[in-house]
């Protein structure tokens, strides 16, 4: 059970499903992904940042390989 906490919210967020609901784009650089995080408690949005291009195009498989990689970050 993963459990998450972001500086902009005052609670934590106990295993959450993962909703991505758009990848904003950016081939010169880093790529920006909004996510919904929920529980039967709480609903969060979040935009995570960092995505880069491996090659010259992107599968769903990518992003979501990164963004589980990226929410260890903000596990407590």
């Amino acid at each position: 059970m993963a459990t998450y906490q972001f500086e902009q919210f005052v609670g934590k967020i106990i295993d959450p499903t993962v909703e991505v609901k758009s990848v904003k784009d950016n081939m010169q650089g880093e790529c920006c992904v909004d996510i919904i995080l929920k529980n039967e408690a709480a609903e969060c949005g979040v935009t995570l940042s960092g995505f880069i291009y491996s090659n010259d195009t992107w599968s769903t498989a990518d992003i979501e390989k990164w963004i589980l990689e990226k929410l260890q970050e903000y596990e407590v």
